[in-house]
């Protein structure tokens, strides 16, 4: 987390080990609502394109080129493709934010767990 002087909030932002700054998100209205985040270890940004549902579906760079897609089974598993279409084990910019939908503390999904059928 980071203090933000221009909005005057704690903005979600991701750390190392030493606490060097690695991304900053700017984040829209509603519950994750992705809009953009920086790489502060190249100074790129990167937006996120969205669907219906909010689910980010593919980022771009600043001059609008896609770098990764994103698909959905549906549990909210994800599959990461590169701006040529081929399949990454995950994603080369660190994107942890893709399915709409808040994760819990152990980082799962609630309502997209598979539940027993009785």
């Amino acid at each position: 987390m980071k203090y933000s002087v221009k909005t005057r909030r704690i903005e979600p932002a991701d750390l190392d080990g030493s606490g060097t700054l690695l991304r900053t998100y700017v984040w829209g209205t509603g519950i994750d609502n992705l809009m953009s985040f920086t790489d502060h270890t190249t100074s790129n940004t990167y937006y996120a394109i969205k669907d219906q549902q909010n689910t980010v579906i593919a980022l771009v760079d600043a001059t609008g080129s896609v770098v990764e897609t994103y698909t959905y089974d549906a549990y909210g598993n994800t599959q990461v493709f590169d701006a040529t279409g081929t399949e990454l084990t995950a994603s080369v910019l660190g994107n942890r934010y893709t399915f709409q939908g808040p994760r819990n503390r152990l980082g799962h999904r609630p309502n997209l767990l598979p539940r027993p059928l009785v």
